[in-house]
């Protein structure tokens, strides 16, 4: 067996040799060595580095790389982009501009070392990263139940720091939460989406382009609801009999005559008007127009809704006037008499009356209601006294008239 494998044997090596020729040549025809390039897309990492620092880096160019790989066909025609991996590692940056890329094989077809880079770092630029602070505000959508509204609105945290590129800080406008009271009816604590805008109004996303914030992007917001009423406005006008010689207090006017206020239920439900009460008419000879303040009228923790704070009351002082005006007997009515009589008024009576001129100037013997007492009285004539009432209480009469009064039995 020796012998059998010894004999010959340079021939027999001349015969492998040329056996690997022909099958190299046929294996070169049939599965050729070609190339490829791959555009990888570059993962960047260890960008914690350059948070420390107070800085991010913006990519200058494309952010993939190209790479160019020479197998035999079979093999280059089985690849694609996600056999490969492209790693830029800021930790290695140098230059301050250049981030070393590394493209390694992920596939077994392909040794690290076969892989041809177009490129070995990829090109930076770094900005300082700025952090600015906004006071979180809010919007309220919907509407809280009838006789309520919103009060005062308490937001934890009140504010949020938002870091972000240098050069995008002046674009972060406001901080807002949007707060659903519908249908509310009481204080309440609700949960609400924090929300960054610049200043078109457009949202902008937390979390992309280098932005960050110091929330969870959900704040606590504490509702207080207010039971809101309407009163009407009186006025407590002192040293209204000590005006000037000559003239007479003719009453007051308040403009508005009504005032919406808001309170919390426990400190507006006994509230049904605001009096102003510190007024005073001594020594006036013609109408006053004030202006008054009414927040200081109010109890505590009730204040006026939307409406102004301001009221004016108007003094109405006027010079006295005096005037005759004949009532006629028809006009005179006949009280408290007994039902077995019956009464006749038999004259007219003429009084003269006395109050604000321009009351009296207008006034008729329409504008007064006059009667007398037959309390007692029997049959006969008698005299008796007529009283006399007005419409305006600032009207008298100067001096009180009897008429003749005839009573018959029935």
């Amino acid at each position: 067996m020796k012998n059998l494998i010894l004999k010959n044997w340079p021939l027999k090596i001349l015969a492998l040799f040329f056996a690997f020729v022909v099958w190299f040549v046929v294996i070169k025809i049939t599965d050729p060595q070609i190339s490829k390039t791959f555009e990888i897309p570059i993962e960047f990492i260890n960008d914690e580095v350059l948070a420390q620092n107070g800085q991010v880096a913006h990519i200058v160019g494309d952010q993939t790389m190209t790479v160019r790989v020479e197998k035999a066909r079979s093999i280059i025609t089985s690849l694609s982009e996600d056999d490969f991996s492209a790693v830029a590692d800021y930790s290695k940056m140098y230059r301050d501009t250049q981030v070393p890329v590394k493209v390694t094989s992920l596939s077994d077809k392909v040794l690290d070392s076969e892989i041809e880079q177009e490129a070995l770092s990829v090109e930076v630029s770094l900005e300082n990263l700025q952090t600015v602070s906004k006071v979180i505000e809010y919007e309220t959508t919907g509407k809280p139940a009838t006789g309520y509204v919103v009060g005062s609105v308490t937001i934890d945290p009140a504010s949020v720091s938002v870091t972000c590129p240098e050069s995008y800080s002046q674009y972060v406008n406001r901080a807002v939460v949007e707060i659903n009271v519908s249908d509310m009816n009481e204080t309440s604590t609700v949960s609400a989406e924090l929300k960054l805008y610049d200043g078109n109004g457009e949202t902008i996303e937390v979390g992309t382009n280098n932005i960050s914030w110091d929330s969870t992007g959900v704040v606590e917001c504490k509702v207080e609801l207010l039971q809101v009423q309407t009163v009407i406005i009186d006025a407590e006008v002192s040293d209204t009999d000590r005006v000037a010689d000559g003239f007479i207090y003719a009453g007051y006017t308040v403009s508005p005559a009504k005032l919406t206020l808001s309170g919390l239920r426990n400190n507006i439900s006994s509230v049904t008007s605001v009096v102003i009460n510190d007024i005073s008419a001594r020594g006036l000879n013609a109408p006053v127009e004030r202006e008054i303040d009414v927040r200081k009228y109010l109890p505590e923790g009730v204040e006026v809704y939307k409406d102004s704070t301001i009221v004016k009351v108007t003094l109405n002082v006027e010079e006295i006037a005096e005037k005759e005006i004949t009532v006629p007997a028809s006009a005179i009515k006949t009280e408290n008499l007994h039902n077995t009589y019956n009464a006749q008024v038999s004259d007219s009576v003429t009084v003269t009356v006395r109050g604000p001129e321009s009351v009296v100037q207008a006034m008729t013997a329409s504008d007064i209601t006059a009667s007398v007492n037959l309390d007692g009285l029997g049959k006969g004539v008698h005299k008796v006294t007529v009283r006399c009432t007005f419409a305006s209480e600032y009207v008298s009469v100067v001096e009180r008239k009897n008429v003749t009064v005839t009573v018959t039995s029935k």
